[in-house]
């Protein structure tokens, strides 16, 4: 039973969870962090207004802490689902909107819609443990 459950790919993604864990504090190691400080200008400058983050699941959950850091700093910041943000609360991907989506995979349902409907001007920050998903392939992608 148990090796026939690991045949669905949800079951599957979530026995890969600690993995993909570790994985992303390695490579956070090694990370550049350098073209992150142009999005920390633009909301000094007030090019960017507000700040959505955006994910399904653990990757949701994952989010809570930068959230509540966030609005100890003053600044406007929202936390959504990604469903809720594609269904329920578009209205908020603007221009002036700074959106930092995280996706373990980069290539789930609710990221694909929210790719979809971003207008050509919104500025995003996509986090992932998967290279080569459409949420990395964007222009201007941050590798």
């Amino acid at each position: 039973m148990i090796n026939q459950l690991q045949e669905i790919p949800y079951i599957n993604d979530i026995l890969h969870q600690p993995q993909a864990l570790q994985d992303t504090l390695s490579a956070l190691g090694h990370q550049d962090f350098a073209p992150f400080s142009s999005f920390a200008s633009q909301l000094r400058s007030g090019k960017l207004r507000h700040i959505l983050l955006t994910g399904m699941g653990s990757s949701f959950y994952a989010l809570h802490p930068l959230y509540l850091a966030l609005l100890k700093q003053g600044l406007s910041a929202h936390l959504l689902e990604t469903s809720e943000l594609v269904h329920h609360a578009s209205a908020l991907l603007t221009a002036e909107a700074l959106i930092v989506a995280v996706s373990q995979s980069g290539a789930s349902a609710e990221i694909l819609q929210l790719l979809d409907r971003l207008p050509p001007q919104a500025t995003l920050i996509g986090v992932t443990n998967t290279p080569g998903t459409s949420q990395v392939n964007l222009p201007g992608a941050v590798r």
